[in-house]
């Protein structure tokens, strides 16, 4: 599975074409085997670079490198994963921050 699709590429872009600072989470992405989860809003095409909350053992707001989770393999043999139901364009990095702290899952 692609981590992003085309349409959540587009709009990491134009988020950070545009300097959205308080854009939404456009795609979450996780690990299956075990700790990370990122909640992305932006994205530097050239640098291949997204931004956005980074959740390994706290979260915390940072850049993370695609190819790096692109090319992530766990010890059962699982890449990083998509989460397909997270609800796109719903949440800002702060809302997200809040309901984590709160101890819901997203």
């Amino acid at each position: 599975m692609e981590l992003l699709t085309k349409a959540q590429e587009q709009k990491l872009i134009e988020n950070e074409t545009n300097n959205v600072d308080d854009a939404k989470v456009v795609v979450k992405l996780f690990n299956p085997e075990g700790a990370g989860t990122w909640f992305l809003h932006k994205l530097v095409k050239e640098d291949d670079i997204a931004y956005g909350l980074c959740h390994i053992m706290e979260p915390e707001y940072g850049a993370v490198s695609m190819r790096e989770l692109r090319g992530y393999i766990g010890r059962m043999g699982l890449g990083i994963e998509r989460d397909r139901y997270f609800p796109e364009n719903k949440y800002t990095i702060s809302e997200v921050e809040a309901k984590l702290e709160q101890g819901e899952t997203l």
